[in-house]
């Protein structure tokens, strides 16, 4: 089953961009938000081209700890399964 790829007309920090994505308008528009929420913190100090590299590291930091975060939680989620498995089995 294909996505369907839609086309996106949306503005981040002044500047016109066309957005070809198979999320919804919603989801869209909570991504650009989220961009220019970064940019924004940094843009009048300093120029488009390093609001937009400190805004891309921000990200791409929230996502390394969110991933880091998930596979703990999923080692600890393993532990406890196999522990529970281990347990169900020595039941005669």
């Amino acid at each position: 089953m294909q996505q369907d790829i839609k086309t996106y007309e949306v503005e981040i920090a002044g500047i016109p961009l066309r957005l070809k994505a198979s999320h919804d308008q919603e989801t869209v528009n909570e991504i650009v938000k989220m961009v220019e929420s970064h940019m924004d913190e940094t843009l009048a100090k300093t120029s488009l081209q390093n609001t937009a590299l400190l805004a891309c590291l921000r990200l791409a930091e929230e996502l390394y700890l969110l991933k880091e975060q998930t596979r703990a939680e999923l080692d600890n989620l393993e532990s406890r399964t196999l522990e529970h498995i281990s347990q169900l089995q020595q039941v005669p």
